[in-house]
């Protein structure tokens, strides 16, 4: 069985997860904490760990359904 069937397919699955973790996180208030942060601190030092993290969150969502052809678990 291929990890990867066709890369298109982990691309889409990337962007998907990707988009569904940034509409869900806008609601957050994790989202008001770092405009007050980019107040005080510069755009890079406030959005680098944040897209490293969701970028991460992304990464194993893809790799976590790639072998299955689903996205939800059991």
């Amino acid at each position: 069985m291929q990890l990867f069937m066709d890369s298109s397919h982990v691309v889409e699955g990337f962007l998907k997860s990707w988009g569904m973790i940034l509409a869900s996180e806008i609601g957050d208030k994790t989202f008001f904490i770092a405009a007050i942060m980019a107040m005080k601190h510069s755009r890079s030092v406030v959005t680098s760990p944040w897209q490293l993290c969701m970028s991460c969150t992304s990464l194993l969502s893809v790799f976590r359904c790639s072998g299955t052809g689903s996205t939800h678990s059991g």
